[in-house]
């Protein structure tokens, strides 16, 4: 049973960008800017014809969870906070622009093929999902297929310290976490050649002057990490395996 905490998702929206108050533009996730890996030194990658098909999303059923301290009288007081399993449907990738409010929309089994194939070099590499029923017949040389194993984002709160706050004591403690299998193999074969399970966890802290918008940001840097360090290994395997078949 999927457990929808609707305080949860205000303590979600509460961690997004302090522009997202008035929100004034809606971006998909998959115009995040990352950075497309090199193919120097790799020429097998060349004209290989590469397709990303949609990833399969197998993260929990629990939506989000309030933790129990903060229900409790006093004990709130010293620590409350949550958790959100799904912070591509809660506006955690949300971000300023210029001093604009921009919110990132879109579901991490849509968007992150998108962002790898952003993020592999050349212009031979296409997206299932941009495919017309007429292209359906295209021959590709590779598939790129994936997993979303988990996305959790947690924070801790403690209003006792924030009263601390004018003396540098941190009051707010983000943690994002991104699992994602990342599979590739070639065409007419269901053997992949190459699996690996690529895993982001990051902590980071608030105070009154500094690290604002933890959150938020952990989260935008968990997806750029997962994307760019899969691209990497995509490349040299597809070369690699495409040299070995010369």
């Amino acid at each position: 049973m999927i457990r929808r905490s609707s305080s949860v998702l205000v303590l979600a929206g509460l961690l997004t960008t302090s522009a997202c108050k008035s929100t004034l533009s809606v971006e998909r996730l998959r115009q995040m800017p990352v950075t497309p890996a090199s193919a120097r030194g790799q020429p097998h990658w060349a004209r290989q014809r590469v397709l990303v098909r949609r990833f399969d999303d197998l993260r929990t059923r629990e939506f989000a969870k309030n933790f129990a301290s903060g229900a409790i009288p006093v004990v709130n007081l010293v620590h409350a906070g949550g958790r959100v399993e799904y912070p591509d449907h809660s506006g955690l990738y949300s971000r300023s622009v210029r001093g604009k409010s921009v919110r990132m929309v879109g579901g991490l089994e849509t968007e992150l093929p998108y962002l790898v194939a952003h993020a592999l070099p050349g212009d031979d590499v296409v997206v299932e999902d941009d495919l017309r029923t007429e292209d359906r017949d295209q021959r590709f040389d590779w598939f790129v297929e994936g997993r979303v194993l988990q996305a959790t984002s947690t924070n801790h709160a403690s209003f006792v310290l924030a009263m601390l706050g004018v003396i540098g004591m941190p009051a707010f403690f983000a943690r994002q976490q991104l699992r994602v299998e990342i599979t590739v193999r070639r065409a007419g074969s269901s053997r992949p050649v190459f699996a690996r399970i690529y895993s982001f966890d990051e902590r980071r802290s608030t105070g009154l002057y500094y690290n604002h918008d933890a959150s938020a940001k952990l989260a935008r840097r968990s997806v750029k990490s997962v994307v760019e360090k899969a691209a990497a290994d995509i490349v040299v395997v597809v070369a690699q395996e495409h040299a070995r078949e010369r």
